[in-house]
């Protein structure tokens, strides 16, 4: 199984309708090796459909029950199937192609895992997360959340702050270290403001 992979020495992250039937989306190509992660998260991220596309009964639940029990034929039609709907979901892709490597299916893990890595990149190059002004730009809570999961941190508090507003998140690490991030769930923002717009 592939290494959980370092971006960096440094941590991470948080921050923040519904339709039963999501609309259908064109099939992704999971072999394209061109594909733009920073256009995909910003072309997604900031639909008008992002809560019920990438929100909406993500399956993560599922997939953590399937990967318990080592069904890893299950986990990877459940990843595949929500990957088709929200294919910048970076937790999933990763879990999908750990799934499908146990299940011998190499090529089709290598692309799920360019997908996480790649979307993980896109994050992590949009700042560095030591100062408001260069916080982490994030589409989601959620994108953040994953986020910290693979930086290997937990959130011990946080608050919203301004100029410029964004997340001031205090983290740990299993070592016990301690630090201070900044993210800027920018498009999650501006969905509220919408709602509020709206009411």
């Amino acid at each position: 199984m592939k290494a959980l992979f370092c971006l960096v020495a440094t941590m991470l992250l948080t921050a923040c309708v519904s339709s039963a039937h999501p609309p259908a989306h064109a099939a992704v190509d999971w072999a394209d090796e061109n594909v733009n992660f920073d256009a995909m998260r910003t072309t997604i991220g900031w639909a008008d459909d992002y809560q019920q596309r990438c929100h909406d009964g993500r399956p993560l639940a599922e997939i953590y029950q399937a990967a318990d029990a080592n069904n890893w034929a299950e986990l990877a039609k459940i990843g595949q199937q929500w990957l088709q709907q929200c294919p910048i979901d970076i937790r999933i892709n990763y879990m999908t192609s750990m799934a499908l490597e146990q299940l011998g299916e190499q090529a089709a893990s290598d692309d799920h895992y360019r997908w996480f890595d790649g979307l993980m990149q896109s994050l992590v190059s949009s700042g560095d997360g030591t100062t408001p002004a260069t916080a982490y730009v994030t589409v989601s809570v959620q994108e953040e959340y994953d986020a910290m999961y693979f930086f290997q941190v937990r959130p011990t508090s946080q608050r919203l702050i301004n100029n410029p507003l964004c997340d001031e998140v205090h983290v740990v690490d299993s070592a016990g270290e301690q630090a201070v991030l900044y993210f800027n769930p920018a498009a999650h923002f501006n969905r509220l403001k919408q709602q509020r717009e709206r009411q």
